[in-house]
């Protein structure tokens, strides 16, 4: 089978802890350098990701998978009055190939109503971790770690997956219920020299399918992400390039379709797509405030 996946995230103002801050309430005035103030500050920040994957099953307890993506992230800022070129500092892009995910399905059990499952792999370090960026002509900095699109290091991971289905007979009304729980473990020190936290997410969602065709998800979601550990000196220059500024939990809630089209000789293609808001959202010292998460995806299963 063959997948591509578009993933656009938005994040607007600064929040610390749960509560929201103003942009002009963290900018550096004279004398005013450290003690949560800085030359310049996140406004608005986008990342979208683009992902082509492979999946082959080559005998029934395994299902192989690779996935390739690439990531656009653009972040635009407003400067202090320390800040002399104000116009070098409105706005960060990076681009580029992001980490590498290989990983394995391994069926646990299943049945006419119940399907358990682990997924086991790792992203592979391919996305550059170091990114930097011009200041005054010739002093080169470090971007923030969300501009960056890759961690630098291995970062195996673990899922289990669980879906119970409703109503076995055709002309009964078809739902399911499924649940996931995922760790993300990076391993170790990236040549920058700073260490990705881990990561925790816990989702359950509802389907139910009006047609054969056609399905219809209610999604909830749950994550902690760890604080990134850098014993290098906490920067003023932006919040966000500040390891202290790092780690959050969040509670979203969305939906979701998938459609499968006709009958075709070629095979079988299949559209979804998701949108997921936060309703509760929590960060370790000053951060973004993420908005939604938009996710499109086509597969495609050849015949032959």
């Amino acid at each position: 089978m063959f997948s591509y996946r578009y993933m656009n995230m938005g994040m607007d103002g600064l929040i610390q802890g749960s509560d929201e801050i103003a942009t002009e309430s963290i900018l550096a005035t004279m004398g005013e350098m450290g003690q949560d103030k800085y030359m310049n500050a996140p406004e608005t920040m986008n990342m979208q990701m683009h992902m082509l994957g492979i999946m082959y099953s080559p005998a029934d307890f395994i299902t192989l998978m690779v996935m390739l993506p690439y990531s656009q992230i653009n972040m635009e800022m407003a400067g202090s009055i320390m800040n002399q070129d104000q116009s070098m500092m409105k706005e960060m892009e990076t681009s580029g190939l992001a980490d590498i995910s290989i990983s394995a399905i391994l069926p646990i059990f299943e049945n006419k109503t119940n399907k358990a499952s682990v997924l086991i792999g790792s992203t592979l370090p391919t996305g550059e971790h170091n990114e930097t960026m011009s200041m005054m002509e010739q002093m080169q900095m470090r971007m923030p770690y969300p501009m960056q699109v890759g961690i630098g290091v291995v970062a195996p991971f673990a899922a289990l997956n669980y879906s119970h289905y409703f109503g076995s007979d055709e002309n009964d009304f078809k739902s399911s219920l499924g649940t996931q729980f995922r760790l993300d473990l990076p391993l170790g020190e990236n040549e920058a020299g700073w260490s990705p936290g881990s990561r925790f997410r816990a989702s359950l969602w509802y389907s139910i399918l009006p047609t054969n065709e056609i399905s219809i998800s209610a999604i909830s979601s749950f994550q902690i992400n760890e604080e990134i550990e850098d014993p290098a000196v906490a920067t003023s220059m932006n919040p966000l390039a500040n390891s202290e500024n790092t780690g959050r939990s969040q509670f979203d809630l969305g939906l979701g379709a998938n459609y499968i089209l006709p009958e075709n000789p070629a095979g079988m293609f299949r559209l979804a797509g998701q949108i997921a808001i936060p309703v509760y959202q929590k960060v370790e010292g000053l951060q973004m405030q993420n908005t939604y998460q938009l996710i499109l995806g086509l597969q495609y299963s050849p015949t032959f």
